[in-house]
This record gives C-alpha cells, sequence and structure tokens, in this order.
C-alpha cells in the first residue's frame, strides 16, 4: 500500500513555545491525523504507519511588529 497524503494551505502561521503550529487559524496536526485516518479506513484506534512526512513553509513577509504603550505627541506651535 502507498499512499500519499497531500495538504495545502495559507495563511498566518503561528507557532508558539508551546509547540503550538497552526496555519490559518487551525492547528496542523490535528487535521494530519484525521487526513491519515481518512487515508487508512481499516485502521481503528492507534495508526502505526512507515511513512515520511515533509514540511515546506514558504515565509512570504514578516508579521507586523505592534508595540504598546503611548505614541509620542509632537507639539505644533
Amino acid at each position: 500500500m502507498h499512499k500519499t497524503i497531500r495538504m495545502k494551505g495559507a495563511g498566518c502561521v503561528r507557532a508558539d513555545r508551546y509547540g503550538t503550529f497552526e496555519v490559518g487559524g487551525q492547528e496542523v496536526l490535528p487535521r494530519l491525523v484525521q487526513a491519515l485516518r481518512e487515508a487508512c479506513p481499516d485502521g481503528e484506534g492507534e495508526l502505526c504507519l512507515a511513512g515520511r512526512l515533509t514540511v515546506k513553509l514558504e515565509v512570504w513577509e514578516q508579521p507586523l511588529s505592534v508595540r504598546c504603550g503611548t505614541r509620542r505627541r509632537e507639539d505644533r506651535a
């Protein structure tokens, strides 16, 4: 059995120090698990497969940095 599962998506990519990886506001890992279950409907419980996973992220631009606090106001005379 050889199946390839392709997932594509674009949007705001967020990764934090706790291991959460989101694209477009959705966590990537649960979507991958669901795609595996759909590709291997015979699997019950845990899936144990041999395979290869490649993640490619194209960074389009750096996010805008937002600074909290007050803006410096210039007095006009």
